[in-house]
């Protein structure tokens, strides 16, 4: 890898007998390559324009072994879009670690994102400041001929027009709405990836799962605040409330085989 190459981020993912990828391409959202290292047990993956099979058991064009230790490196036509790769189900543990880093355009957006925050919080600090020295009695301001306080309206740094624009209707001055950058890089990425999510993340967690069966949860309603695609619900007798702001990934709890016959209710959470 080069200068310009150097990962960033590190994604610790742990297989475990039954667990595995389906055919899918790397998050956009960083840039190629990247570079996989196997831990524990020797595995494959599978690459290919056409991957078939199912539950873990991938045929495709390219059949590739990661032995422990070794490191994988994706780029070019091999890390998409055309081209997918899927994990196997293991033999045994093993356990990757991914290495990746952030693409130059995704570091734009998110730089232009927080820009626009950060300058909306300081359009509200500054009113706010102001409001608190037009509020103060007379004998109370300053009057020292050397300390100027700007008047409202006048721009106290050489902020640009169109941006101040931007600001005086941003709803991020408004503190009870939810940010735009939440919008965009949380509830409008989960709403897309609900298909992958659901293949991936089908199991219950142990300690939940656990938690539930102690205390009796089959004979109680049981509200699942942020329950995604429901793995939680299947576990909560004939009846449940499921609350997430992922509409895709609630009309996967709702239209789930599990959940057919049963009183279930999903319910969309917004700002």
């Amino acid at each position: 890898l080069t200068e310009q190459q150097r990962p960033e981020t590190c994604c610790v993912n742990v297989y475990g007998v039954g667990h595995w990828l389906p055919p899918h391409v790397d998050n956009v959202a960083f840039a190629r390559p990247f570079v996989t290292v196997s831990l524990e047990s020797k595995q494959l993956v599978v690459f290919g324009r056409n991957i078939t099979g199912e539950n873990g058991n991938w045929e495709g064009q390219h059949r590739v072994a990661m032995p422990i230790c070794s490191a994988l490196r994706v780029s070019g036509e091999a890390a998409g879009p055309d081209v997918q790769h899927a994990i196997h189900s293991p033999t045994c543990r093993r356990i990757s670690l991914t290495f990746r880093r952030l693409s130059q355009h995704t570091r734009e957006e998110m730089s232009r994102n927080l820009t626009g925050k950060l300058l909306a919080k300081w359009k509200h600090t500054r009113r706010a400041g102001q409001e608190l020295i037009d509020s103060l009695p007379t004998e109370f301001r300053c009057k020292s001929p050397d300390v100027k306080i700007p008047h409202r309206g006048i721009k106290s740094s050489p902020v640009p027009g169109h941006i101040m624009e931007d600001i005086e209707t941003s709803t991020l001055t408004k503190s009870c709405a939810m940010p735009s950058v939440e919008k965009d890089h949380v509830h409008r990425v989960y709403d897309s990836i609900a298909s992958h999510w659901n293949r991936t993340r089908h199991s219950p967690w142990p300690r939940v799962a656990r938690w539930l069966k102690e205390n009796n949860s089959r004979g109680k309603l049981i509200a699942d605040i942020g329950c995604g695609n429901g793995k939680h619900l299947r576990l909560c007798g004939i009846g449940g409330i499921g609350s997430d702001v992922s509409l895709e990934q609630l009309k996967i709890c709702q239209t789930a085989s599990w959940n057919k016959g049963r009183t279930r209710r999903c319910l969309v959470a917004s700002d």
